[in-house]
């Protein structure tokens, strides 16, 4: 079973980036990412099987995490100069809450964003210009740990267990 384990936001969040993405979609040709699939990845496991499913349910289900604000700072392409997606970015502050789940699943160099789209890269100077400032901090709803079913046209994400902050 494909897995991961991600954040999930309140709907008035995601109402906001909807709007954004309204507004540059037009734009961008490529996949765009549908909202119900929107998260913030703190871990991908990949292919784990029942032992490590159940390990992983209990470790999250341990853990007493307080409610962090993360500072969300743009909508911009991404990665570097020839970008393939277009995220929320966010920065990498106040996410050491999550040091636990980092340490046990081996997450190095961790860049906190939310994918809204993917395509094929290019030259970041033949792109339009989408640059959304978004400067403010926004709380997470809870942790997901999902599974992850690949299938055309679109990725499905199913819950196998939540846990809400303390």
């Amino acid at each position: 079973m494909r897995t991961f384990i991600a954040l999930d936001f309140e709907d008035e969040f995601f109402d906001e980036i909807e709007v954004i993405v309204k507004k540059i979609k037009k734009k961008l040709p490529g996949k765009w990412i549908r909202r119900e699939n929107w998260h913030l990845t703190l871990a991908f496991l990949g292919n784990i099987d029942e032992k490590t499913l159940e390990e992983t349910k209990n470790f999250l289900l341990s853990l007493e995490i307080k409610k962090p604000q993360i500072f969300c700072w743009k909508v911009d392409y991404s990665p570097g100069n020839f970008p393939r997606m277009v995220w929320v970015h966010f920065k990498n502050e106040n996410m050491d809450v999550f040091t636990p789940i980092f340490e046990k699943y081996k997450v190095n160099d961790f860049y906190p964003h939310l994918n809204l789209l993917r395509f094929k890269p290019t030259n970041i100077k033949k792109l339009p210009k989408i640059f959304v400032p978004l400067n403010y901090y926004v709380k997470p709803k809870r942790i997901t740990f999902y599974q992850s079913i690949l299938q055309k046209p679109f990725a499905k994400y199913l819950p196998i267990i939540s846990k809400d902050f303390v």
